[in-house]
């Protein structure tokens, strides 16, 4: 895969996630945009700040919540993002972050995974050590990462099959959004 398709793949899902607000981010990948415990009649809170408190679910989401100090808070067991890398038939698993399937994963998590995993192919391309993304406490600033990391890819250098299984990650994560 060329350079080119790579970058296609990345500005598609800048373009549909590029103008989302703190609660579509929020809301669980694949439910249309709706927050947990809310049904399609009922509106979303109209605050784009992601430090606002977030309603809990009775499933015990382990999306990241915020804190009454505003700060992120993450996940027992990591940085919030499950790195999953691809089979060697470069098959593509868009990965939750919890370790319970039956629990809804936010769009947020979903795409803070994608640019872990984007960051670490471009630390593998350049012989450099993989290091962790941080995850800040407003999503918005997830399609900056996603820039920043998908050039690093791309100044790596990396071989056209790497190129190629970060472009399918990246059309996997756009549909799971």
């Amino acid at each position: 895969m060329s350079v080119e398709e790579f970058g296609r793949a990345v500005d598609l899902l800048m373009r549909q996630v590029g103008h989302w607000e703190a609660p579509r981010w929020r809301a669980a990948a694949g439910s249309g945009g709706l927050l947990p415990g809310r049904t399609s009649g009922a509106a979303a809170p109209a605050s784009s700040d992601n430090a606002a408190a977030t309603p809990a679910s009775s499933d015990g989401a382990a999306a990241a919540r915020a804190t009454s100090d505003g700060a992120a808070a993450v996940p027992a067991g990591g940085d919030g993002a499950a790195a999953a890398p691809a089979g060697p038939a470069g098959a593509v698993a868009v990965p939750a972050t919890s370790d319970d399937p039956g629990v809804p994963v936010a769009r947020g998590d979903l795409m803070h995974a994608l640019v872990q995993r984007i960051a670490d192919r471009a630390a593998d391309a350049e012989g450099e050590p993989r290091r962790p993304v941080p995850r800040l406490p407003n999503d918005l600033a997830l399609t900056g990462q996603l820039k920043v990391v998908a050039a690093d890819l791309v100044v790596a250098g990396p071989a056209p099959e790497l190129l190629g299984v970060a472009a399918a990650d990246v059309q996997a994560t756009r549909r799971a959004l």
